[in-house]
C-alpha cells in the first residue's frame, strides 16, 4: 500500500509567506493518518495533491489496509519526521545524481507553466530549506538506493 505524503502538502494559497519546508506539510495530519492505518485495518480515502494547481485535489485516493498490508509512506518528507518513522519496519532512502534531480525538477516546474525565473527561485528556496532536511534521512535509513 503506497501512501503518497504529498497528499498532505498544504495548498500554496493557504501557506504562510516564507513558510519553509514544514510550513508546506501538514505534519500532524500525516502522523495521525499513518498511525491510524497501522492500528486500524479498513478503507481510507487519502488526500491527493494536484501539482498543476498546487492545491488539494477534490479526488481522493481510496486504499484498503488489512492486517497483512505493507504501508509504504512515499515522498521527499518520508524520513524527515521521527514521529512518522519510529514504528517503521524498514526505512529506504532513494536518491539520484544531483544533476538528474535538478533536470527533473526544472522539467516538472516548466511543464506546469513556471517561468525560468520562477523555477530558479523555487530551486534556490528548496535548496535552502528542504535539501538538507531531506538528505538527513540517510542517517536513519536501513537501505540507500541510488537511481538514475
Amino acid at each position: 500500500m503506497i501512501v503518497a505524503l504529498d497528499g498532505w502538502i498544504i495548498p500554496v494559497s493557504l501557506r504562510a509567506a516564507r513558510a519553509g519546508f514544514w510550513g508546506r506539510h501538514d505534519r500532524a495530519a500525516i502522523a495521525r493518518a499513518l498511525a491510524t492505518m497501522r492500528r486500524n485495518p479498513g478503507i481510507y480515502d487519502l488526500p491527493v495533491y494536484a501539482r498543476q494547481t498546487r492545491a488539494t485535489s477534490p479526488i481522493r485516493m481510496r486504499i484498503e489496509v488489512d492486517a497483512a498490508s505493507v504501508i509504504i509512506a512515499e515522498g521527499v518528507s518520508a524520513l524527515a519526521d521521527p514521529t512518522w518513522t519510529t514504528d517503521a519496519d524498514m526505512r529506504i532512502f532513494v536518491r539520484c545524481p544531483e544533476v538528474i534531480r535538478r533536470q527533473r525538477l526544472i522539467g516538472d516546474y516548466r511543464a506546469r507553466g513556471f517561468s525560468a525565473a520562477a523555477v530558479a527561485a523555487l530551486l534556490k528556496s528548496r535548496m535552502s530549506d528542504e535539501f538538507g532536511l531531506v538528505e538527513s534521512g540517510v542517517a536513519i535509513a536501513d537501505w540507500i538506493v541510488t537511481i538514475s
